[in-house]
């Protein structure tokens, strides 16, 4: 029998919120660029796409009505652009793979720079942002009618919510 798929539905708009601003705030991005939420212009843009929205991966409860759970939200960033050569496909695809490496606080050189992501976003409500992780790296994903090409990552998110439940006698 199959699982039953459940969503932390509070949880989705603070995570998609949160999350554009981290990519957002990447040290890679040029000034004046912007991922924009499930939005990539006719010839060129990046994007950030849920997937699902926050899956509740498993829960725990206890007899007093706390409730632990660990939540998946997965999302993925997309890049746009036209005209590309080989060399400015390599160039794209390892550009969001840094990304994914940098929201992984892995350490990532940027125009010879060093940066490391420190700390992720602060959420409310018991939910706690522990991880994010590159689960699917770069790659083109289709290439339109009038030549623009979609590259495409796939990151996860993963975060806990801890919370008291109201317990009906």
């Amino acid at each position: 029998m199959a699982k039953e798929v459940k969503f932390d539905a509070e949880g989705t708009q603070e995570l998609t919120d949160a999350l554009l601003a981290l990519v957002n705030s990447y040290p890679g991005l040029k000034e004046g660029e912007a991922f924009l939420f499930s939005t990539l212009g006719e010839d060129r843009g990046r994007g950030f796409f849920p997937s699902t929205g926050a899956v509740i991966d498993d829960e725990i409860k206890d007899i007093v009505g706390h409730v632990h759970q660990v939540c998946v939200y997965p999302f993925a960033l997309v890049t746009r652009a036209k005209g590309l050569t080989e060399a400015r496909r390599v160039t794209t695809k390892e550009w969001l793979d840094k990304l994914g490496r940098w929201l992984n606080r892995q350490p990532v050189t940027i125009n010879g720079a060093d940066y490391t992501l420190d700390t992720y976003p602060t959420l409310t409500g018991g939910r706690v942002l522990r991880e994010l992780k590159l689960t699917v790296p770069a790659h083109l994903d289709g290439i339109g009618e009038n030549g623009a090409e979609d590259w495409v990552c796939q990151v996860e998110a993963r975060y806990i919510n801890d919370f008291k439940r109201r317990i009906h006698l």
